[in-house]
């Protein structure tokens, strides 16, 4: 017997917002990563997603990771904090790319995403 079944994108349209950054303390800032994408599978997605901010010369700025627990036809939209030096705050620039690696204990994907 065969059975379809039905396979929707499980990192459907991943965006940016504006990505910006805040007071810390004496020596960081924090830079907040607003990010979205909507889960078409019919699968849970569970793990982490770790992202590496790119500036526009494609030197890495900064990074950092979160948990995910997406359900089947929902939408994520969260904001990801990640931490950076006073002394190189000026390496973040106001466009770039954005390196995601998803992982779960099924897959692992990579997606890269402009910013600015």
């Amino acid at each position: 017997m065969n059975i379809t079944v039905p396979w929707g994108a499980p990192f459907y349209n991943v965006s940016v917002g504006e990505i910006f950054d805040l007071p810390f303390n004496i020596t960081h800032v924090r830079v907040v990563v607003p990010v979205s994408f909507e889960n078409h599978s019919f699968l849970d997605i569970t793990g982490t997603v770790q992202l590496e901010i790119y500036n526009d010369v494609n030197e890495l700025v900064t990074s950092g990771e979160t948990s995910l627990d997406v359900r089947p036809q929902s939408t994520y939209n969260e904001q990801v904090d990640t931490y950076l030096s006073l002394a190189d705050v000026s390496k973040l620039t106001e466009n770039g790319s954005v390196r995601f690696i998803f992982e779960t204990p099924m897959f692992t994907v990579e997606k890269w995403v402009p910013y600015g």
